[in-house]
C-alpha cells in the first residue's frame, strides 16, 4: 500500500499509525511475537534470557540447545 487510503482499503486500519501493536503480535498466545520500541523489545528479551538461563541463547553451537531456547514452551515446567 502506497498511501494511507490504500492501506485502509487493503487492511481496514493501520494499527501502528494508531499507536497499537500489529494484531498478530497483540494476540500471540505464546508471546513469541514482539513488536514495539526497540529498547522495550530488548528489555523483554533480556528478561526472558535471565529467567530461562541463556545457555548461549539461540546462537549456541549445540543445535538442540539452540532449538530449545528459541520459543516459550508453556507445557515445560521450570
Amino acid at each position: 500500500a502506497e498511501t494511507k487510503e490504500e492501506e485502509y482499503q487493503k487492511y481496514g486500519s493501520n494499527r501502528i499509525a494508531e499507536g497499537k501493536l500489529p494484531l498478530c503480535a497483540e494476540m500471540c498466545s505464546t508471546k513469541a511475537l514482539l513488536a514495539g520500541d526497540a529498547q522495550d523489545v530488548a528489555d523483554i528479551f533480556r528478561q526472558r534470557v535471565v529467567h530461562r538461563g541463556h545457555k548461549d541463547g539461540a546462537w549456541s553451537n549445540n543445535p538442540q540447545a539452540s532449538t530449545d531456547n528459541l520459543a516459550y514452551d508453556a507445557a515445560r515446567k521450570g
